[in-house]
């Protein structure tokens, strides 16, 4: 079976993330079309919509999960299973993920509001 290469395709969202929307095979050469991708779009956070995605390598994950570094970053679409077995590998370094993506832009308005909340004026 052969893989089809990284379709990337972004959006903002008026509720004010960037939805990222990813078709193919992730791996360590396309994860870096999505950080530049990301870099030029440089939105403040990201759902990276993992539903039309093929396969995903080992060192994919890890640079998924490091996004959470510059981003604040929510997943959707992702099977559980291969969530479970990254965790096994990582350990510590979690990547919330969501059954939907609207589910995660959930997430990031509650973590927006609770950023807002607690920080001066």
């Amino acid at each position: 079976m052969k893989l089809s290469p990284l379709q990337i395709t972004m959006e903002k969202l008026r509720s004010g993330p960037a939805l990222v929307s990813l078709k193919g095979l992730l791996n360590n050469q396309t994860v870096s079309e999505l950080e530049r991708a990301l870099f030029k779009f440089n939105p403040e956070s990201v759902i990276v919509n993992f539903s039309g995605v093929e396969d995903i390598t080992g060192a994919a994950w890890q640079r998924i999960f490091n996004l959470a570094d510059h981003y604040r970053v929510a997943g959707a679409g992702l099977p559980k299973h291969q969530y479970d077995n990254y965790h096994l590998l990582e350990g510590e370094k979690k990547l919330p993920v969501y059954k939907t993506p609207e589910e995660a832009i959930q997430y990031l308005q509650s973590q927006e509001n609770l950023l807002s909340r607690y920080t001066m004026p």
